[in-house]
């Protein structure tokens, strides 16, 4: 069987989105013909951990490398105490601020080193790094310039070209040449949506022949579908619209919320009736809780704060309906946000407020209902929502094209191409 070295910062026990692109397609790719190798972290500067995922690490993955220099572990002690200590928040900040091109390069020159020396081990004949973070690429990149070993670079989201992440100046010119140069290794590319893989070629990053998208997907095993060994107790009387993960930049709930008045407005019979759950972190200055306070939506809006992903999955399989938001702005439609493909393994309804891709695949796979930032079409969507009928069901055929296994299958295709 051969083997791919995948170079990821993120891996259990973290928590991090990232996590489960690695875990969903590393769990089939055995199946045709590639042998995993994971080459993480021991420590990072994001300790937020979550030890549920460790199961499917110690059933699917069977050589895991962890590696960190002592500097790591004192950065990562010092972010442990952040919340006590005014100086060592001063450090922790100076380094995530300063640092090229993000705080994972404190992990290159161990990874380096570790990946030599697996790849001697193992007999790689492989290598996939995925970024975020965009060191992963450059360790990727520096174990191929090395090694000679076939390099995959995976682009979860855009470094450059990340409208999110707009640099500028000296900063850009700097990220470039690192782009430009960990590209110049890579001997093929794929990226998560036709939207990066389209911008890429656009601004002659890659090649048209040498980029392929491959999406996230969904596994009903890893996302805890039938696991029945927790519930959050979502009161029953209630429709329940959850949102999971974060709002950042112009990714903001402020336009449902603007929707949902004017719903509630249009059909009073409904107050009382319809709770929000919003499970993840708000930002540290309450706007979304004090945009609620303006429609006294103060009861109907329920905020759990982060959760374990076993428990943001409970909550999603206990709602009724599902929103995912994007931005406002014309780059946002690259992303397709992770939590998509969560919310498509519960098989419940799904309202999707922006442009991009995500509306695409809702559409094609009849998952549920689209709109864009405008109060009145929320409003409408939502009621469309409500008297969804039980045999407005997805497009099964379609919908088995996002099944982890089958993009496994995919990626086995992609790494073949380019094995030595």
């Amino acid at each position: 069987m051969k083997k791919v070295l995948i170079v990821t910062y993120a891996f259990p026990p973290s928590n991090d989105v990232a996590i489960h692109r690695v875990l969903r397609f590393g769990k089939w790719l055995p199946e045709y013909g590639w042998e995993t190798v994971i080459l993480t972290p021991e420590y990072t500067l994001s300790q937020r951990i979550d030890t549920d995922n460790l199961q499917f690490v110690d059933k699917y993955f069977k050589k895991v490398y962890r590696t960190s220099t002592g500097f790591e572990r004192l950065i990562t002690r010092i972010a442990d105490k952040k919340n006590r200590n005014p100086g060592a928040r001063f450090l922790r900040g100076y380094y995530i601020n300063k640092l090229t091109p993000d705080t994972a390069v404190l992990w290159k020159r161990s990874a380096v080193k570790k990946g030599m020396e697996v790849i001697e081990l193992e007999n790689i004949d492989a290598i996939w790094a995925t970024i975020g973070p965009l060191t992963s690429g450059l360790i990727g990149a520096e174990l191929k310039k090395r090694t000679g070993i076939p390099l995959l670079i995976d682009y979860r989201d855009p470094w450059t070209l990340n409208p999110y992440k707009k640099l500028s100046g000296r900063k850009l010119e700097t990220h470039r040449r690192l782009e430009l140069s960990m590209l110049s290794q890579a001997d093929t590319v794929v990226t998560t949506s036709d939207y990066i893989r389209d911008v890429l070629i656009e601004n002659n990053y890659v090649d048209s022949n040498n980029v392929t998208v491959i999406t996230n997907g969904y596994d009903p095993e890893l996302q805890y579908i039938n696991d029945s060994t927790e519930t959050v107790n979502l009161d029953p009387s209630k429709i329940h619209i959850t949102y999971t993960g974060g709002f950042y930049g112009d990714r903001q709930p402020y336009s449902f919320l603007d929707g949902l008045k004017l719903f509630f407005d249009e059909h009073p019979e409904y107050r009382g009736k319809i709770q929000f759950n919003i499970v993840g972190n708000l930002d540290p200055e309450n706007k979304i809780v004090n945009y609620c306070k303006r429609y006294n939506f103060e009861g109907l809006v329920n905020t759990t704060g982060l959760v374990p992903y076993r428990s943001a999955m409970q909550y999603l399989k206990e709602s009724d309906i599902l929103l995912l938001v994007n931005g406002e702005n014309d780059g946002s439609g690259i992303f397709i946000p992770g939590k998509l493909f969560d919310y498509m393994a519960t098989k419940k309804p799904i309202i999707f407020i922006g442009e991009g891709q995500s509306k695409d695949i809702i559409n094609e796979l009849r998952l549920g209902e689209t709109a864009i930032h405008d109060p009145e079409t929320i409003s409408a969507v939502i009621k469309k929502t409500l008297e969804r009928n039980s045999d407005d069901n997805y497009t099964k055929t379609k919908f088995e094209n996002f099944r982890s296994k089958f993009l496994a299958n995919k990626l086995s295709s992609v790494l073949n191409s380019i094995k030595i």
